[in-house]
């Protein structure tokens, strides 16, 4: 163990990962990057609006810069007030305290070392730890950090790690690819449709329960009194959104017509908003899976991940800019200027 003053970093041996391939969103992004160029930055950094005021006051937003290098901390207008030099940010996740949980790939590559990092409301650096490749990072309520991480034997495992830095080994699964937790369980998605059930903070556990869903899950996303789960083995048909209850019940599902990978979840209204990745447009679903937003043919693509706001909107990245809709659908000013965007957080819900 290493400590100074201002942080400390837990090491501890990392599977090496050669030779071995995982359909994940960091890979996907890394090869969206590559196909895209400048040319596709520029249009999305004019749709957002993008502005050069001062900064307005401290971070209420995070978002990982990947081709830059940087964690970017913006105030509630977007301008940007810090950041914070990595390797290639992949993932943020919002703390219920303040702060946020960040992996970074060390050597740049989707399947590189990553060291996952936890970030003060102040945006100074108090703990991490060297991982291996991350297919998808959660928190438990905001607290804890929960990953998926590739392990040295073929499988996947799921990690918890507490605010305290203690490291805990969960569960392995071969085809792991998403999780997400709340309260006292933990949920794992698979690329052959099972959703697993497991209880958080008990190493080399057996499952609490398991359901087949069918299809290839990408994303899970706690619900008040559940489960909200994408199946995006339609591809560009579009994806399948499914509400679950605790006992892993499906109570609703619904296919969107929508080719997404992640959920982007209004907790206190039962909504979630779902950005296509292959053509340029966003589609938000309410309670029982109804319709209720459809916008289309907006001048960008790329978009993926976001960030529900607690005025009912919702902020979404695209490679060079952060897009910003307000809860009837309307674009309001974001934020251009950035490299290669591929993960944003807002303050917990």
């Amino acid at each position: 163990m290493q400590r100074d003053s201002a942080s400390f970093v837990v090491e501890r041996p990392v599977p090496a990962s050669e030779g071995r391939t995982r359909s994940s969103r960091p890979i996907f992004q890394w090869a969206m990057g590559l196909c895209m160029g400048g040319a596709c930055c520029a249009a999305v950094g004019a749709l957002a609006h993008w502005k050069s005021s001062p900064p307005a006051g401290g971070a209420v937003f995070w978002a990982c810069d990947r081709d830059a290098g940087r964690l970017v901390g913006l105030d509630q207008d977007l301008f940007e007030t810090t950041s914070l030099q990595a390797r290639a940010p992949l993932f943020v996740e919002a703390c219920r305290a303040g702060g946020v949980w960040f992996s970074d790939a060390i050597e740049a590559t989707p399947l590189s070392v990553q060291r996952l990092q936890r970030l003060s409301a102040q945006g100074e650096v108090v703990f991490g730890v060297d991982v291996g490749p991350l297919l998808d990072l959660a928190t438990i309520d905001g607290g804890d950090a929960v990953a998926i991480e590739l392990a040295p034997w073929g499988a996947a495992r799921v990690l918890q790690v507490t605010q305290a830095g203690e490291f805990l080994d969960l569960f392995s699964h071969p085809q792991a690819v998403c999780v997400a937790g709340k309260g006292a369980r933990i949920a794992l998605g698979t690329s052959d449709g099972s959703l697993v059930l497991l209880e958080a903070g008990v190493r080399g556990q057996s499952a609490l329960s398991e359901v087949a869903l069918q299809g290839s899950l990408v994303d899970i996303a706690p619900s008040d009194d559940g489960w909200w789960v994408l199946d995006a083995s339609g591809g560009v048909s579009g994806s399948r959104l499914l509400r679950l209850d605790e006992r892993l019940q499906t109570l609703w599902q619904v296919f969107t017509s929508t080719a997404a990978l992640s959920l982007v979840c209004d907790r206190a209204r039962e909504r979630v908003w779902l950005a296509d990745t292959s053509q340029s447009s966003l589609r938000r679903f309410g309670p029982s899976g109804l319709l209720e937003l459809a916008l289309v043919e907006l001048p960008a693509s790329g978009l993926d991940r976001g960030s529900a706001l607690r005025d009912g909107g919702v902020l979404l990245v695209a490679p060079g800019a952060l897009l910003r809709f307000n809860a009837d659908g309307q674009s309001v000013p974001g934020q251009g200027g950035f490299d290669f965007l591929v993960d944003v957080a807002g303050p917990y819900p």
